[in-house]
Formats: C-alpha cells, structure tokens, sequence
C-alpha cells in the first residue's frame, strides 16, 4: 500500500498496534484499516460499484478532493452520488490531477471482471 506519512501517523493514533510502516504486515493492515474507514464514508445511498469507486478514488486522490468534486458535480446539476456525475465534472475539479486517479479506478475494474 502506498500511505502518506501523515496518513499513517492519524491511523496510528486510532490503532497504536500499528507499527513499522515499512513492514508489509504492518504496511497491509494500515491500508486495509485506511480503505474500509473510506468505504464507510460514503454510506450515502448509492450503489456497491459507485461506493467502492469513491472510496478507490479517496485513497488516490484524497478524500477531500473526491468531496470537492461531489460539490461541483451537484452545483453542475448532478446528484453528486454516482461516479459518473464526479467523471462529468473531474477535469473542473481544482487541483486534482483527475486522470491518474480515473486511470486508477478504470485498472482496479478492469482487473476485476478479468478475474471473474
């Protein structure tokens, strides 16, 4: 997993067991421990694939990144609760370099029916 420093440090605080960033176990754990709090944050009615893309996209982009850009996406005139309505306004959204976290997620959902 890739984890920011800070990233880290705050899982850290909330799980002390959490060591060595560098060690894989520790390093998996984290970012399992990191995708599911995401996963959660997203609650808001929406469908299984589109909740897990916000979440995938919150690990690559940030969550406050993928948050600006459901607030464009609503102003726009989108529910803001699909992935489609947050890739209709992505290339909007300040400061996110948009296409390497749709290439993300495009990979991951490609990767996942080819394992079907």
């Amino acid at each position: 997993m890739q984890l920011m420093p800070r990233t880290f440090a705050d899982l850290k605080k909330k799980n002390p067991e959490l060591s060595n960033v560098m060690e894989p176990r520790w390093n998996i754990a984290a970012g399992i421990y990191y995708d599911s709090t995401l996963f959660s944050k997203w609650e808001e009615d929406r469908q299984f694939l589109d909740r897990m893309r916000f979440m995938l996209g919150s690990y690559n982009a940030g969550f406050s990144t993928i948050l600006r850009a459901q607030k464009l996406s609503r102003k726009k005139g989108f529910n803001g609760r699909d992935w489609h309505s947050i890739k209709s306004v992505a290339p909007k959204v300040y400061r996110w370099r948009e296409k390497e976290t749709l290439g993300y997620i495009s990979k991951i959902e490609k990767l996942m029916r080819n394992s079907n």
